[in-house]
């Protein structure tokens, strides 16, 4: 169910606190949904080979608890520019899924069941409405 209301969203939340291994930004990044990391500090999986500032925003925690601040934030990202960290995200879910079936030993079991569950992901074209 939280896949499927990724596939349909242009913004995933991947709040501080949150392991940074977390199936979660996973399922995100192959969703084509652009992940928002809160945090002022956060080491992500693979950031020595994935530029995570291609497909990811980024918000320090104080500007994220400001009312409204979030909101008005992502609010202001065009069109061209989630299509643009979309077309980023499918690149890098490429190759996530491939280093999976390559490295079918890795000690994180989400990208195991990530690489079953989201092979017919690799054809879907980034095209989420603005409404």
């Amino acid at each position: 169910m939280a896949k499927q209301g990724m596939h349909s969203s242009k913004f995933c939340l991947h709040p501080a606190g949150d392991t940074p291994s977390a199936c979660r930004l996973f399922d995100a990044i192959v969703s084509l949904c652009v992940p928002v990391i809160v945090s002022d500090y956060i080491e992500l999986p693979f950031e020595d080979v994935i530029d995570y500032k291609k497909i990811a925003i980024f918000v320090d925690t104080d500007t994220a608890v400001k009312p409204g601040q979030l909101t008005s934030l992502l609010r202001g990202i065009s069109e061209k520019t989630i299509l643009q960290y979309q077309r980023e995200l499918k690149l890098v879910s490429i190759v996530l899924l491939l280093w999976c079936f390559i490295f079918l030993f890795l000690s994180h079991s989400c990208l195991f069941t990530l690489c079953i569950s989201n092979i017919p992901n690799l054809y879907w074209q980034p095209s989420k409405s603005m409404t």
